[in-house]
């Protein structure tokens, strides 16, 4: 496909009439340089530099040029579905083929095996899920209007009913986005997530929750500590 980030970036600047941004070059030759030769990298860019971009193009190609799966992890769910939305869509257009999917929490998915079959909520959505993620904007963008946050608890996903990981693609959306990602050749997620995965890594869970992967990227990364301490610490009030 390409040999360097120079060539990649300008294969997408002719057929898109991009324009590289100061520092992207550098940032990107780096991020290229070890997913391609090895290593670790810690890097910091200002904001409007380009850095998903910058960090998708190498991760494309790892997987165009050897087979290589990425993990991409954000901070915010803004920016996870603006990568999976808009930017990784466009960058297909012009490095074509590759699979990728935005990976999201259980309580961000329909569970059918906790809301019911008969939820009138459900009986309204659940044919017309088809082709979606089943995630809370897609029901809300099937109904019509915005759920209130009471409502969308009692039919999504959560860690506590599903604490065994049980429950069946057919019922749980959680379950099947599970398989997607573990199925795609780039994932983007949250570092709450990457946490998760950590943790069932270590109860030996084969390929944890992300399944094998060759890179992983860190966007954000000053608050992947803050998230995995509180991700892994158990609190307890008096009173319990």
């Amino acid at each position: 496909m390409t040999a360097t980030w120079q060539e990649a970036w300008n294969a997408l600047e002719t057929g898109a009439n991009l324009v590289r941004r100061d520092g992207q070059q550098i940032l990107g030759e780096d991020i290229f340089s070890n997913v391609f030769d090895g290593g670790q990298l810690v890097a910091e860019g200002p904001t409007g530099v380009g850095k998903s971009f910058t960090a998708l193009i190498p991760a494309i190609c790892a997987f165009k040029e050897k087979k290589q799966r990425t993990i991409l992890t954000t901070e915010t769910l803004s920016l996870l579905d603006q990568i999976v939305d808009k930017d990784l869509p466009f960058l297909q257009k012009t490095y074509g083929e590759f699979d990728y999917f935005g990976l999201k929490g259980r309580n961000h998915y329909l569970c059918i095996g906790r809301a019911g079959t008969n939820d009138p909520i459900v009986t309204k959505v659940r044919g017309r899920l088809v082709g979606t993620n089943g995630e809370r904007r897609d029901v809300e963008r099937i109904l019509g209007y915005r759920l209130a946050d009471d409502e969308w608890t009692d039919i999504s996903g959560d860690s506590e009913f599903c604490a065994q990981n049980q429950c069946l693609p057919e019922n749980c959306w959680s379950a099947r986005a599970r398989m997607k990602a573990a199925n795609s050749d780039i994932v983007i997620t949250s570092h709450t997530m990457l946490q998760v995965h950590g943790e069932f890594i270590q109860q030996g869970v084969d390929g944890g929750l992300l399944g094998e992967f060759h890179h992983i990227i860190v966007d954000e990364a000053h608050s992947l500590e803050r998230i995995v301490v509180d991700g892994s610490t158990l609190e307890v009030a008096p009173w319990e």
